[in-house]
């Protein structure tokens, strides 16, 4: 059985690196409940075991903000505590995926997307101090969270990225949530170059999504 259900995950990664396409699901869309924002600010999260760090990914997207026309103001929340910005165990983390033998033969990914949103709403509810007290200074319309974790193997060639991007109001109400979970192969075979292009890939999933909501527009 450990057998077979090793050969269906070589099976699904082969399938998987074959599609270059980001695999973006909306689970909430109700973004335009935030009337015309001025300005909002990005949470960057990541995992403490991902295998790219969390200051490459920041870099790479504080640099592609100044390479848009800001229509609302998006930047950086300074300054905060790492219980914000970084989760450990599996069982905190807001992409949460059934990866039973039945989902992985069947190629199905099955994102839990309830039990996502209940970690995502006890997260807001612990940081609401830090996260309202960033609100409140810098006069934001909202928060959205870049949470991301990263895989990369030098020996095959390849990364897996699973992301979740989330919109909160003034008021810590989710207003947008979706997942994306990614396997891509690489021609790059050292590990500096598969760390550069796995940033490359956050970096453009988070511009599109800017785009997606019109807080960016291309110069």
């Amino acid at each position: 059985m450990k057998r077979s259900l090793y050969m269906a995950m070589i099976l699904l990664c082969a399938a998987s690196v074959s599609c270059s396409k980001y695999a973006v699901k909306d689970e909430i869309d109700d973004v335009s409940n935030i009337k015309d924002p001025k300005k909002m600010g990005v949470v960057l999260r990541v995992s403490q075991k991902g295998r790219v760090g969390r200051d490459d990914i920041l870099n790479g997207i504080s640099r592609s903000l100044a390479g848009f026309k800001h229509v609302t103001q998006v930047e950086m929340v300074p300054d905060l505590s790492s219980k914000t910005y970084e989760f450990m165990e599996d069982d905190l983390r807001f992409y949460q995926n059934d990866s039973s033998e039945r989902n992985i033969i069947t190629n199905k990914e099955g994102f839990l997307k309830y039990k996502c949103i209940g970690i995502m709403k006890n997260y807001l509810r612990d940081q609401e101090t830090e996260l309202k007290g960033a609100i409140a200074k810098d006069s934001l319309d909202g928060i959205i969270i870049y949470e991301i974790y990263t895989v990369v193997s030098v020996e095959m060639q390849m990364m897996k990225i699973e992301s979740v991007v989330a919109v909160a109001d003034k008021d810590l109400n989710i207003v947008y949530l979706d997942h994306q979970s990614n396997i891509m192969d690489s021609d790059n075979n050292d590990y500096a170059s598969l760390k550069t292009e796995a940033v490359n890939h956050l970096t453009a999933r988070f511009a599109e999504k800017m785009l997606d909501f019109g807080y960016f527009e291309e110069l």
